[in-house]
């Protein structure tokens, strides 16, 4: 499913590509019912700059569930990593039930890896999860900056028309990020991280 909505992107050309386009695109492959975005005042980014929370929800007595997501983001974030953060975790729909945290123990897991390094001698599920939200974060930067709008971005910085100051502006994505896009390997490597 993951590989279908990377693909119903791949030929737009307009920066930038709204995370409510992205959001409808995914509700309308059948994946989600509803999907919550909500700015969080109180989050702290250098301990958790987002999260995501999957439950049923019935909006009328006898109505069928909704299956629902609700994502946080951290309004202490600039916007272009707001952005970032919201479609990193809307990936996380597509996640395998292995992949997502169910308990409390498993989410305090998670964020010690988070934090901590992932690399150990210790080995635990939690290991595995925190792999994936890495993942997830190379696997939303091709909803941001489809191959199209790359493309187009890669020439006009070639001809002069733009800077890549100007392209990153209008991508309203991090330059770390941009930069990766614009590196030589990004087609190759973002078609085979779709498959992961």
């Amino acid at each position: 499913m993951l590989k279908r909505l990377i693909e119903k992107f791949d030929s737009v050309e307009v920066l930038p590509v709204e995370i409510e386009e992205i959001r409808a695109a995914i509700i309308s492959l059948g994946v989600q019912d509803r999907i919550i975005l909500c700015a969080d005042s109180e989050m702290d980014p250098t301990l958790l700059r987002g999260f995501f929370y999957r439950y049923r929800y019935r909006s009328v007595v006898y109505g069928d569930p909704e299956n629902t997501t609700l994502i946080a983001y951290s309004s202490s974030e600039t916007r272009a990593w707001q952005r970032v953060i919201c479609c990193k975790e809307m990936i996380h729909i597509f996640d395998d039930e292995v992949e997502q945290t169910n308990t409390l123990d498993e989410l305090d897991g998670l964020i010690k890896r988070l934090l901590g390094p992932l690399s150990s001698d210790h080995v635990s599920i939690c290991d595995l999860m925190a792999a994936r939200d890495r993942l997830a974060l190379y696997q939303a930067i091709p909803l941001l900056f489809p191959l199209a709008a790359r493309e187009l971005a890669l020439r006009a910085i070639a001809t002069g028309s733009k800077t890549f100051e100007q392209i990153v502006e209008a991508s309203c994505l991090p330059s770390e990020l941009v930069r990766l896009v614009f590196m030589d390997e990004w087609p190759r490597l973002s078609s085979k991280l779709v498959g992961c």
